[in-house]
């Protein structure tokens, strides 16, 4: 009994000794691959100037956000898939927040005029107090259940997850379930990202963005438009191509947002990074 009594307790240390190296070896796998992430991190851009070679043609962009881009290193240990697009392809939320702003009274003037539109059509209780609340969060107070924080947010912060908690607010506050109901991320570009305010990508908009400039069908342009051929459908559909020409940024290379999945050995993990003017920005890496 005394035998099998060490055994059994032999085999349970044997047990707990191999989770704790299993447990060892993946937190060594995770820190490995954590900085040789923080290393292709300094090298993305360069790979991506070199890929698009200067100021790239629109067969080239869309290429580029039509098939996943692959990028190995020659040893087979470490490799990236990722999918780009378009950055500015939607009205910036941001946009907003510029109603004191003369010079980019255009820009706020949009904005407001499809935030009304959407909320309108959606027929919403009390957008007035979404919109306030929006505008404060803008302007860089802390918005928490319609009254203001004593934590403020750094000014014009908002990304996905600070919008989602103002859309929570405010179906508490109005008791308004239909602002769910509105495809925000269709027509708005939610995060406020440095350059938003210089303009759109003209031949990359989305389609609901396209539909709401030029008052066409979303039906029509969801059957017929290409991105990257924006000239092309509106002379065929006989819209105005020069509405909204100021609103547009010609930009020397190309502004977009790429996510993937990082192949480091034998794990996996997630990664997704801005490319703005020649460089990577908002570079996100989180292990499963």
């Amino acid at each position: 009994m005394i035998t099998l009594s060490v055994i059994a307790a032999m085999f349970g240390l044997l047990g707990v000794l191999f989770a704790s190296l299993e447990s060892a070896r993946n937190k060594a796998e995770e820190k490995a691959a954590t900085l040789q992430a923080d290393l292709l991190r300094e090298d993305l851009g360069t790979l991506l100037r070199k890929y698009l070679k200067s100021k790239p043609s629109v067969n080239t962009l869309q290429t580029l956000y039509s098939t996943p881009l692959p990028i190995y290193d020659g040893t087979g240990d470490f490799g990236i898939l990722a999918r780009c697009r378009p950055l500015f392809d939607r009205i910036p939320l941001s946009w907003l927040g510029l109603d004191e702003n003369s010079k980019q009274k255009e820009r706020f003037e949009l904005a407001k005029a499809l935030f009304d539109h959407l909320t309108e059509e959606a027929q919403l209780r009390d957008p007035g107090r979404l919109y306030e609340m929006l505008r404060s969060t803008l302007r860089g107070r802390r918005s928490l259940f319609g009254e203001e924080a004593w934590l403020q947010a750094p000014k014009g912060a908002m990304n996905e997850r600070s919008f989602e908690h103002i859309l929570d607010d405010y179906r508490f506050l109005a008791d308004d379930p239909s602002v769910y109901t509105i495809d925000w991320k269709g027509y708005f570009l939610l995060e406020n990202i440095d350059g938003s305010a210089q303009g759109l990508d003209r031949d990359f908009l989305a389609p609901k963005v396209v539909a709401y400039l030029y008052d066409l069908e979303p039906t029509l342009v969801k059957a017929d438009y290409t991105p990257g051929r924006l000239n092309t459908f509106l002379e065929s559909v006989g819209a105005d191509k020069k509405r909204y020409k100021r609103l547009f940024q010609d930009r020397e290379e190309p502004a977009m947002h790429c996510k993937g999945r990082i192949t480091f050995r034998e794990g996996q993990y997630n990664l997704s990074f801005d490319y703005l003017d020649g460089r990577i920005a908002r570079f996100e890496f989180q292990t499963p």
